[in-house]
């Protein structure tokens, strides 16, 4: 439902300013003199050996790594300090006597006080979660089973914000409603593979990621001793061999980058025919889900192998896992000792990093859950007016260097331009964050229920989707809220959302030069803008409809190209023994090329046919490359590195650096690169795409 914004911008910034106004470090901020540190560089570095390093060198060698963090990067500095300012407000919302129990505040604050008060999660243990482990502990057949692994993947379901289908559930299969991807003017109910509760299958088959696999079974084991079941050391094998079988069943998550593959629209009764081993009409009860008569199937030929795998599975170890599944996926919300195992394993062993301060965690769980009641204040406070004047600006400078980019496009036909330009036209651009967002009207949270709590926004937002069954697709709604620190392109709406979060330093300040700006969010905007037209995003048209509007030609053009570059990532290797997988990481890295030639062409139209001043001997084609450089330096843990060389669809940040640059000409140019630098490449052999 929508709400007064003026309203609540009034009620949220009075009730904020006497907290904000001490708290210095959340302000907007600002970085060097003209939006760059000079002092991290490495001038002893080439820019053509290496540019990533010759402009974050001396970072990269002094930076260390918090122990409760995965990794030291700017990105992550401002999702940070973004829920930090989320904090300021949740801290004062859940101890002034004065606010109102129904208004977006005092849901806020009694949300993150069930969350806060460990106290009260201690003395509780397990009780929270106790009713639906002894259902699960009752269950008698694989149908009782099914229903209630089907609760934990529908109305008990933390969805991510941007993913189809849940890469991962309770059940074999995964249950989410979103925009149909054939007929973008309604919503549709998708079915997908899971069964695995690991980044991806690579951590059940690779020899090289056994020890993680190996914790990963003695994690389960210590869980299910917790929760008081026997067997436990023999069960948790069963349950990774169980996992373990699902993933080579399964689509790769290569496979699974096929738009046109992975939709499969079926009736009800023909997702039975082709699992007829799985029981959907005990799975659409427990999801709540029964009025559902049609789906549509992500990774079809897997299903039947899936379902017949669950069916020959004992009972006993399908009950097992279903309760250690309850357990995992609540377990930053019950007591200290299960917290503990939980960060234990998944943040420390799979992500290498460690427990944040609990007031983030805090933070960022009512952001995820029930985020929607901030963004008005998000916006009044850290996305003003001149913010907003300027990226508008840079938005519509983009759009035009794109459309330059694509009529002049060498290997298209005439046919192929008209149409990507008439679908860059028709791109919505949404920047800065919704204007009407859900206010969770008639839930009432209680500060001492924090599964609880949970529950209540998880359904409420479930039930919000299933009922969107019967309505025509909203385009005007987000799917992140204002204060996210990320960026997206929606194939099926047509259109990116640049979130008011993004739109700070390093990535954004209107006092910086405007040529690290466009090198740095200008090249995300860039980014979203060209996976329009890559390897995915040009299977869907203007309207959002999945329709492969290339012709034949121009898809063997682009196939020739487009392998060039996926051979040059797939030649990387990031971590001794594990190399990138270029064709996992081909739309991202296609878009990074793509973004960053359309936002270098955006920031020479807006200096209008001037020339660019020279600022501390740098000129400003080298200011452009950057402020990209400096946008991604990171310092990554091993774990987390292995992880994101295994599952990530985008590449680590020095690759989306000197990988990208060394195929631009523009860069060869700006910074004299020739024969003989590590990092160049013979004209020939550069992948011209863009």
């Amino acid at each position: 439902m929508a709400f007064n914004t003026t309203v609540l911008f009034s009620i949220l910034i009075a009730y904020l300013a006497a907290s904000t106004q001490s708290n210095d470090h959340l302000a907007l901020r600002s970085i060097g003199a003209w939006g760059v540190d000079l002092t991290d560089r490495d001038p002893a570095t080439r820019p053509g050996d290496d540019f990533y390093r010759s402009q974050n060198g001396k970072w990269l060698d002094t930076a260390t790594i918090d122990p409760t963090k995965f990794a030291n990067a700017y990105w992550l500095d401002l999702r940070i300090l973004n829920s930090e300012r989320v904090g300021a407000l949740l801290e004062q919302s859940a101890t002034d006597a004065s606010i109102k129990l129904d208004s977006p505040e005092g849901k806020l604050g009694r949300f993150y006080s069930s969350f806060m008060d460990v106290k009260n999660l201690d003395r509780k243990g397990l009780t929270p979660i106790e009713p639906m482990l002894k259902q699960i502990q009752g269950a008698k057949t694989w149908s009782e089973i099914v229903e209630l692994m089907a609760k934990l993947d529908g109305p008990w379901r933390q969805r991510s914000i941007n993913a189809a289908t849940p890469p991962v559930g309770a059940s074999i299969f995964s249950i989410n409603i979103a925009q149909d991807q054939g007929d973008p003017t309604r919503y549709a109910a998708y079915v997908g593979q899971s069964g695995f509760f690991l980044p991806a299958i690579d951590y059940y088959t690779d020899p090289k990621l056994a020890d993680v696999k190996e914790k990963y079974t003695k994690y389960i084991a210590s869980i299910l001793k917790r929760i008081g079941w026997t067997d436990a050391d023999s069960l948790a094998q069963s349950i990774v061999d169980f996992e373990t079988e699902a993933a080579k069943s399964s689509w790769t998550l290569q496979q699974l980058q096929d738009p046109a593959a992975s939709y499969n629209p079926m009736s009800l009764k023909e997702l039975k025919q082709l699992t007829p081993n799985f029981d959907w009409d005990a799975y659409l009860k427990g999801a709540e889900a029964t009025r559902v008569g049609s789906v549509v199937v992500d990774a079809k030929t897997a299903f039947p192998k899936l379902a017949k795998l669950f069916q020959a599975t004992p009972l006993s170890v399908l009950k097992a896992r279903a309760a250690f599944s309850l357990v995992h996926l609540n377990g930053w919300y019950l007591d200290s000792e299960m917290s503990d195992a939980y960060t234990e394993f998944w943040v420390k062993v799979v992500n290498g990093g460690g427990n944040s301060p609990r007031t983030l965690r805090g933070s960022n769980l009512v952001t995820a859950n029930i985020g929607t009641l901030l963004d008005a204040y998000y916006l009044k406070k850290y996305f003003p007016d001149n913010y907003r004047r300027a990226a508008d600006d840079m938005v519509a400078n983009l759009k035009a260097a794109f459309d330059e980019r694509l009529k002049n496009n060498p290997w298209m036909s005439q046919e192929t331009k008209t149409k990507a330009r008439q679908k860059l036209a028709k791109m919505v651009m949404r920047v800065g964050g919704p204007r009407n967002s859900e206010t969770f009207d008639g839930v009432d949270f209680d500060a001492t229920d924090l599964i609880g709590n949970l529950h209540k926004a998880t359904s409420f937002s479930w039930r919000e989707s299933l009922r969107d069954l019967r309505k025509p697709f909203d385009r005007n709604r987000w799917i992140f809220n204002s204060a996210t620190v990320n960026y997206n392109y929606l194939p099926s709406q047509n259109a990116l959302e640049v979130p008011a979060g993004l739109f700070q330093a390093p990535f954004f300040d209107p006092l910086a030069d405007p040529a690290v700006n466009y090198g740095a969010v200008g090249s995300l905007i860039g980014h979203m803008m060209a996976l329009g037209f890559g390897e995915s995003g040009r299977k869907f048209d203007s309207e959002g409809r999945l329709n492969d509007w290339w012709s034949a030609e121009d898809t063997a053009k682009f196939g020739v190209l487009r392998k060039k570059l996926e051979d040059q990532y797939s030649a990387i290797e990031t971590v001794p023994g594990f190399h990138l997988k270029g064709d996992l990481l081909i739309n991202e890295s296609l878009a990074d090329q793509g973004g960053i030639l359309a936002a270098f062409d955006a920031y020479h139209r807006s200096l209008r046919g001037q020339s660019a001043p020279e600022i501390d001997g740098f000129t400003g084609d080298q200011r452009f490359f950057i402020g990209r450089a400096q946008m991604w330096r990171a310092k990554f843990r091993e774990a987390f590195l292995k992880n994101q060389t295994a599952t990530a669809q985008n590449a680590p940040p020095f690759v989306r650096i000197n990988a990208a640059f060394r195929n631009l000409d523009e860069w060869y140019s700006a910074f004299g690169v020739k024969l003989g630098d590590k990092l160049y490449l013979k004209p020939e052999d550069r992948a011209h795409i863009w």
